[in-house]
């Protein structure tokens, strides 16, 4: 037998705490004698919730409804209208906040049944449910994009690198989903899938990884869209596997202009920006007051001054001093033989002189 999944309008039926989702009528065939149900409790993190376990409420034609109870306790017995006992059920707890319901029905017939889910947990949950006379086939997952968003976008600017989409899903079925389209997959549109999981289990989420095609030279606004079926291992319908990638191009920043403009010419400081830089009046207006002294000009005292020029006419006699004699002609042989004597020191020119008058 094909299954039945829950609900069929919606992605999932999202119930506030202490709230329920009514009677809703689901088929058993008439020759059934067995009949499972499986029930996710769809947290809001893309995690299962491990919080309260949901009611979960049974009833066959117009009988009394039934609370089933969870297993190891006895099943209980569901009656008709007749208030004969046609069926029992009871559920199990499994991972990922699964629910299975097994319902063992003891007096075949064809009649309505109807299944009640309440939220016992204080926090809001989503609630997807499958039916079918074999257990594997309410194995069945539910994809959804995470957030229920269906579009999906980027900008790209020419000769930068490509900003990838990140498409996150979620699976709120009963079984694992099984990502078909093998990474590197060309979708089609200009778009490729990067990576992608091989599966998502119940009541998680994962991410499907998408390049669009680079930024056509010559045309840096161009645009691609396009529309992407999820292949998936599910019998999902392709309304709610697919999405919509779109890659829009933008034009670069124009480039910075290094001609100087003609406030400041070749980088040199205009007389304006000499007054915002805090320097007052230009110099040319500068007065100065009074007689200058060489210690505010030059930040040196007299003495120092005096003490340098007698050091350079020093040094320059030095170089004088050893020019060969046979270029100074104008020098008489006497001062040229003087200079091979000691330079006297300090009072010498006193001493030369009293020694004159002796003679």
């Amino acid at each position: 037998m094909a299954f039945g999944i829950f609900p069929k309008d919606q992605e999932q039926l999202r119930l506030p705490p202490g709230a329920t989702t009514g009677l809703v009528e689901f088929t058993v065939p008439k020759t059934a004698g067995k009949m499972f149900l499986r029930i996710v409790a769809v947290g809001s993190g893309s995690e299962p919730l491990g919080g309260a376990a949901p009611t979960i409420q049974l009833r066959a034609g117009s009988g009394v409804i039934a609370t089933v109870p969870a297993e190891p306790a006895e099943r209980v017995s569901i009656h008709d209208e007749n208030a004969e006992a046609v069926a029992g059920a009871s559920w199990i707890r499994e991972a990922n906040d699964v629910f299975k319901v097994s319902i063992v029905i003891s007096k075949k017939s064809e009649r309505k049944w109807r299944l009640r889910i309440t939220n016992n947990d204080p926090e809001e949950l989503g609630f997807v449910w499958v039916t079918s006379t074999d257990e594997a086939e309410t194995l069945q997952p539910r994809i959804s994009p995470a957030g229920e968003q269906r579009s999906f976008g980027t900008k790209a600017v020419f000769n930068e690198p490509l900003p990838v989409i990140t498409v996150v899903v979620a699976n709120i079925g009963t079984g694992a989903l099984g990502i078909t389209d093998p990474p590197d997959t060309d979708i089609g549109g200009g778009f490729t899938l990067m990576a992608r999981p091989n599966r998502i289990q119940p009541n998680h989420a994962d991410s499907l990884v998408f390049k669009a095609q680079p930024v056509t030279p010559g045309r840096p606004e161009d645009e691609l869209r396009t529309q992407y079926v999820i292949g998936t291992a599910s019998d999902s319908t392709a309304a709610e596997r697919t999405i919509t990638l779109s890659r829009l191009g933008v034009s670069p920043p124009p480039p910075l202009s290094h001609k100087p403009t003609k406030d400041r010419k070749d980088n040199k400081d205009s007389k304006e920006d000499v007054i915002d830089k805090g320097h007052g009046a230009p110099p040319e207006y500068i007065g100065v007051a009074g007689p200058v002294d060489v210690d505010s000009l030059f930040g040196a005292g007299e003495e120092s001054m005096t003490r340098q020029l007698v050091e350079l006419e020093e040094k320059f006699a030095t170089l004088a001093h050893f020019i060969p004699p046979e270029l100074r002609p104008d020098l008489s042989a006497n001062l040229l033989a003087r200079e091979t004597e000691p330079v006297a020191g300090p009072g010498a020119d006193e001493a030369e002189g009293r020694q004159r008058e002796g003679r």
